[in-house]
């Protein structure tokens, strides 16, 4: 009796090893599978149409490459425009009635090295920046740049919800009504960012 109750011991402790040596190879083959990942970067979008000429100003300055819009919103009487320009992510508000009129111009050159930056996201590492407008009070945004994909929050205390999302954009409104936050890239960064914000 005693040498059967040590074969099922040594049985048991087999059966073990191996689902243990199982689940370690499941673990390592999701691992590789993320590090696989791959997005599209956001200087290669293809930009999208926005109207009135709201990067007159932008392309007077002494930056070699125009800005491209990669997404745009409504929201009140303000348009919110993502775009890339250079090495850099910005965001954009102008008076829907007046696009010569910017009340907010943000903008963040992405890292360009893993060591540099955040990983709060899937697809950075990020760099951040924030300001506040110049027209209305309570007016700010923030924004978290990657090559990959840009992740910006606006803050107005008179606006309501955002719509009409045009291009690589999509929008996530936040339990305070003042904010609105877009997220930017190919579908394959939005997807797992958004996922990742709603945990």
């Amino acid at each position: 009796m005693a040498r059967l109750s040590y074969r099922w011991a040594a049985v048991g402790a087999v059966l073990a090893i191996s689902g243990t040596a199982c689940a370690s190879g499941k673990g390592d083959d999701d691992a590789h599978s993320a590090a696989q990942v791959t997005y599209t970067r956001v200087a290669q979008l293809e930009p999208v149409h926005v109207s009135g000429d709201v990067f007159a100003d932008m392309e007077e300055s002494s930056t070699s490459a125009a800005p491209h819009a990669l997404g745009e919103v409504t929201r009140g009487g303000k348009r919110i425009i993502a775009y890339v320009q250079g090495g850099s992510c910005g965001v954009m508000v102008v008076d829907a009635a007046d696009v010569r009129h910017a009340s907010l111009n943000l903008r963040s050159a992405w890292p360009t090295t893993g060591s540099e930056g955040s990983s709060d996201y899937p697809a950075g590492p990020y760099s951040s920046a924030r300001g506040a407008g110049s027209g209305t009070p309570g007016e700010r945004a923030s924004i978290a740049c990657s090559s990959n994909a840009m992740i910006i929050r606006y803050q107005a205390p008179d606006a309501g919800p955002a719509v009409r999302p045009v291009g690589h954009v999509t929008v996530r409104e936040e339990s305070d009504p003042r904010t609105t936050q877009l997220v930017v890239g190919s579908d394959a960064a939005r997807s797992e960012i958004l996922g990742q914000l709603e945990q």
